[in-house]
């Protein structure tokens, strides 16, 4: 099971807050996108990935001179 196979069982079988679990939580966005590839649609892994991805924000681009 993949790191985020385990954040996303965790997010969906938490008791608690789900956003309080996915802060535990740090990807590379790239990671979390790829993973999203496989998720149905509006399904409960969906949800809990882009949770994770709200919270593991693709780096800012910077402008060079």
């Amino acid at each position: 099971m993949s790191a985020i196979d385990e954040a996303v069982e965790a997010i969906l079988a938490t008791y608690g807050n789900p956003l309080e679990v996915a802060r535990g939580y740090k990807f590379d966005n790239a990671e979390i996108m790829e993973a999203m590839k496989d998720a149905v649609p509006n399904g409960n892994v969906a949800y809990a990935l882009t949770m994770l991805a709200n919270l593991n924000p693709p780096p800012a681009k910077t402008i060079k001179d």
